[in-house]
């Protein structure tokens, strides 16, 4: 025991030798200012705790292990029971070249930064390094860290900046009991991923590796990763879905917590190069519940692309180079709520193309070139409740072009080309709650104003194609009220981050509620004169006892006292007591 600690003790004199060295200690040296002292400061913009430099050596410049782990600075220690850490790191060789002379004398310390059992985040500024040691987190201690963040300080040139990641190690973020759930890879110019870059965490739940220089995976990248509900690879360079490597690797291999991916919900490939979307390459990702493919080159689809994809409820495809959508595209998206087609190139919606998706409530197609609604386009919609179709090409609309969205809430029609819009052209839309005109090329809109009444006061008995659809919903009352905007444009150019409010209803709705509606408010107001009775009585109730013990009082006084005609003060009330107060004459 008394050897282990002679040759601990004399590890750390060591290493404190070496990095004195280096930053030029000693009594003829001066200290580094490429060092900074230990301070408070917050981490993840959430959680206080403290930002130190942090010097790595390694055994050889190529060398990405991290040899040891230590924190230089004039004054400030990181204590061991921290919780929250930020790190600048710095190879032992840049800062050698950063040390000069000023006379001064003083010596910058060394201590080992180790042990930090109870750290939970930690953030890592790799600016100067341009690599991330393997191995850091252990030399840390950091056995209960859940939050991991790389990052690039801001002054960094974005343009020239590339990450190295280690190649040869096992499981470069995971630590002996890794309980790692957040990894933010994020912005660093990443172009590879070793296979064994997140082997071992098996607790990781949510991972960002976005806006990097990726253009392909290794096959098994994600195999441990079974725990992940979200995986963003948006803003890099992928061509085709294949290079993800979803599907695994493909052959049999030892599984520390079963298969990886299992357990995704949201699937992030926005801005990168995707081009064609082949069937079936999604099929793995069975417990996905959105995915995010905007902003990508996407001009084909092919049939049975998104088979597997049970449950899918949100696809956002839009901002892509797709010209027609057919319904083979989304076959077996039965129970998909939210789509986004917006920012295509579509010049037409065929007959039946949502037919299969029987669950749709929000169909967003603004921002393409549609000059053509043909007729049953929307069949199978029967819940759909918005509809975006605006800025397109539109020129007319008549009462065949909603027909069958029987539940629509919300349509858009603002920023097209439409000169004719029938007085008959909303009537089969029973529903209707919100509809928006504005930017048309309507000839009088003040006209279409006083023609308003006429939409909503059609009869939705007249249209058959709703059925009983149509005879539940009655008035503005009791669909929140309607509204038509035909002066200016209220649709949200991005709906994802903006909240729909509903209109309140116009005074002429007041006259139609029904009887029932007007019993049930009288019996309203006759509960709450009852309920303030029953109140008012409590109160006297409780105010008895005491005014009884006043009486009594003022009775036994009379009763002990000399009673004289000339002393009117015989029988006085205690002032002290709270109560009512009797005046006694006798």
């Amino acid at each position: 025991m008394f050897q282990r600690r002679v040759s601990a003790a004399a590890v750390g004199a060591v290493l404190r030798l070496v990095v004195a060295v280096l930053v030029g200690g000693g009594s003829g040296s001066r200290g580094s200012t490429a060092v900074a002292s230990c301070r408070h400061q917050l981490v993840f913009d959430v959680y206080d705790g403290y930002a130190c430099d942090v010097i790595v050596t390694s055994s050889s410049k190529d060398d990405d292990s991290a040899a040891a782990v230590v924190m230089m600075s004039n004054e400030g220690k990181v204590p061991h029971n921290a919780t929250a850490l930020r790190l600048t790191l710095r190879r032992a060789d840049a800062v050698s070249h950063k040390t000069g002379r000023n006379g001064s004398g003083t010596t910058t310390s060394a201590s080992l930064l180790t042990h930090l059992p109870q750290l939970r985040s930690l953030e890592v500024d790799v600016s100067e390094t341009r690599s991330f040691p393997a191995g850091l987190l252990s030399k840390l201690g950091a056995v209960s860290l859940q939050r991991l963040s790389l990052f690039r300080s801001a002054s960094t040139d974005v343009s020239d900046y590339r990450l190295r990641l280690p190649t040869s190690a096992e499981g470069t973020f995971a630590t002996s009991n890794s309980n790692l759930s957040t990894l933010v890879l994020s912005d660093l110019g990443i172009e590879k991923l070793p296979a064994k870059t997140f082997s071992g965490l098996t607790t990781l739940c949510f991972l960002s590796v976005s806006n990097n220089r990726l253009s392909s995976l290794p096959f098994g990248l994600f195999d441990e990763l079974c725990q992940l509900s979200s995986l963003s690879l948006a803003g890099n360079r992928f061509v085709d879905v294949k290079n993800l490597s979803l599907m695994g690797a493909g052959q049999p291999r030892r599984q520390r917590c079963g298969r990886g991916l299992t357990r995704l919900r949201t699937l992030d490939l926005h801005d990168n190069r995707l081009r064609r979307l082949r069937a079936g390459e999604f099929r793995s990702l069975r417990s996905v519940v959105e995915l995010n493919l905007s902003g990508n080159e996407i001009s084909v689809v092919d049939a049975d692309a998104f088979s597997g994809l049970v449950e899918l409820r949100t696809l956002y495809i839009d901002a892509n180079q797709l010209t027609a959508v057919v319904p083979a595209m989304f076959d077996g998206l039965t129970g998909l709520t939210t789509l986004d087609v917006s920012r295509n190139h579509l010049s037409e919606v065929a007959s039946g193309t949502f037919r299969n998706l029987t669950a749709l409530r929000s169909l967003h197609l603004h921002e393409n070139e549609i000059q053509i609604i043909m007729p049953e386009t929307w069949i199978g919609l029967d819940v759909l409740t918005v509809l975006n179709l605006a800025s397109n090409r539109l020129t007319a609309i008549d009462e065949s072009t909603f027909a069958g969205l029987c539940s629509l809430r919300q349509l858009d029609l603002s920023g097209n080309e439409v000169t004719v819009a029938r007085a008959d052209a909303f009537v089969c839309l029973p529903a209707l709650e919100r509809l928006h005109l504005a930017g048309n090329l309507l000839p009088d809109a003040e006209r279409h104003r006083s023609e308003e009444r006429r939409w909503w006061s059609n009869s939705a008995a007249s249209c058959d194609k709703c059925g009983s659809v149509s005879s539940t919903t009655t008035s503005a009352a009791i669909n929140g009220g309607h509204s038509m905007d035909l002066g200016q444009s209220v649709y949200p150019r991005d709906y994802r981050t903006t909240s729909t409010t509903s209109s309140s209803a116009s005074s002429s709705a007041v006259a139609g509620l029904e009887t029932a509606h007007v019993l049930a408010v009288v019996l309203a107001i006759g509960a709450v004169v009852v309920a303030l009775f029953l109140t008012v009585a409590a109160a006297l109730y409780l105010c008895l006892p005491r005014r009884r013990r006043t009486v009594l009082d003022c009775h036994q006084r009379l009763a002990t006292s000399t009673y004289s005609p000339q002393s009117r003060n015989n029988c006085t009330l205690d002032t002290s007591i709270q109560g009512m107060y009797i005046k006694f004459h006798a």
